[in-house]
């Protein structure tokens, strides 16, 4: 049985992966429908906007920095 994606984490908005999941496109795209004062019949490209949006301002992140492990500090025996 094929495995279901791993969805993103909200750490940063898109978990830092580079994919934009359908939730957040559409959360935008209903932004965008109400900007336009909720008219309807242009539902499609609010959507492509929305994905546009996404993509852009996920270009403008800098990617998230590696996690340091810390390591145990040396004691001194004296």
């Amino acid at each position: 049985m094929p495995r279901a994606p791993k969805k993103a984490s909200k750490e940063n908005g898109n978990g830092g992966n580079g994919h934009i999941t359908s939730d957040e496109v559409a959360k935008k795209a209903y932004d965008l429908y109400l900007s336009r004062g909720g008219g309807h019949g242009a539902d499609f490209d609010d959507w492509i906007e929305a994905e546009k949006q996404l993509k852009e301002s996920q270009q403008q992140q800098p990617p998230p920095a590696p996690e340091r492990r810390k390591r145990p500090r040396a004691t001194s025996s004296t």
